[in-house]
């Protein structure tokens, strides 16, 4: 951008970032999160990515398929293609197109000043920045300790549940469709009162206990989420501390819009490093209607059009 250079520090807390592997789950790429990665040189192919040209029903106790459902085609309806990328492939490609980009793993933030602009890590370093933009996820640590008007916000239990692991699916063919996706995933959600991590597994095996015995012996193995519907937060920044994605704008994984979210954020923020009060102004009433409208599941938009209220743009 001109007049200002950006020298970029990425700080993660785990050290396993950098080699993700095809476990990891798929992640969907809606239109304008294609818009965005294509606007900044995203190759889809190198990563691997498929288009999403139909949704296919599956009966989970014999792992047949029951419907199919096409999306005829994105490209003019949306204005761009669907995809699905393994999360894996996604970060690599983005690492492609950003190779000097300074990674720092291992590096947990244990304390922050929004005005001073600085981060203080688990080692004892402190760092200095312009701007920080806190990516830290549901429980972002920086939310907590440097924007506190989130503290009136709350955090309500939805009363269900989800797990998701990765299974193996054939080359299919449909007609002139050709559908590879090697891995996807299979996220299941129910409804649960209970609090206990061994009363949520009890109650999960015996939601799907009906199932494929492939399915429901790796369902007894894998972690069961409690879900949390999170209340849209006031703001989104503070002097030098500007939250993005699940940090700023938590949702239900009932849409599966998380990524793209957190990519238009990014392509915005990167615009404006200056002018914080201005990403939020332009992000804020998207984001929390997209937010507000996966506390329920397709087709009962209307249970929800009051809380919708607030958050309209004015025409």
């Amino acid at each position: 951008h001109e007049g200002y250079f950006i020298i970029p520090k990425w700080f993660e807390q785990s050290i396993y970032s950098w080699k993700p592997t095809k476990f990891h789950p798929r992640c969907s790429s809606a239109r304008m999160g294609v818009r965005v990665l294509s606007y900044l040189g995203f190759d889809f192919a190198r990563a691997e990515a498929d288009d999403m040209v139909y949704f296919e029903i599956m009966d989970c106790t014999t792992l047949q398929p029951l419907d199919l459902h096409s999306l005829d085609d994105p490209q003019q309806e949306f204005g761009s293609p669907l995809y699905t990328v393994h999360r894996a492939d996604l970060i690599n490609e983005l690492l492609y197109l950003a190779p000097d980009l300074d990674i720092r793993l291992g590096s947990k933030a244990e304390a922050a000043d929004a005005e001073q602009g600085l981060v203080c890590l688990e080692d004892g370093t402190w760092h200095y920045a312009d701007l920080i933009v806190a990516a830290d996820g549901v429980h972002s640590f920086i939310r907590v300790i440097e924007i506190p008007d989130q503290v009136s916000v709350a955090d309500t239990p939805s009363k269900k549940s989800a797990f998701r692991f990765m299974i193996p699916t054939p080359l299919r063919l449909r007609g002139k469709t050709e559908h590879h996706m090697g891995l996807q995933p299979f996220v299941g959600t129910h409804d649960s009162m209970e609090t206990c991590e061994e009363d949520l597994k009890a109650a999960m095996l015996k939601e799907f206990s009906h199932y494929h015995p492939g399915l429901t012996h790796v369902i007894g193995i894998v972690t069961c989420w409690p879900l949390f519907i999170h209340d849209p937060l006031p703001i989104w920044h503070r002097s030098r501390i500007l939250l993005i994605g699940d940090a700023a704008h938590p949702m239900l994984p009932l849409g599966a819009q998380e990524a793209n979210r957190a990519i238009e954020d990014e392509e915005i923020a990167a615009q404006i490093p200056r002018r914080l009060a201005l990403f939020e102004e332009v992000r804020r009433l998207r984001a929390l209607r997209i937010q507000i409208l996966f506390k329920i599941r397709l087709g009962k938009e209307k249970d929800v059009a009051v809380w919708l209220f607030p958050f309209r743009i004015s025409l």
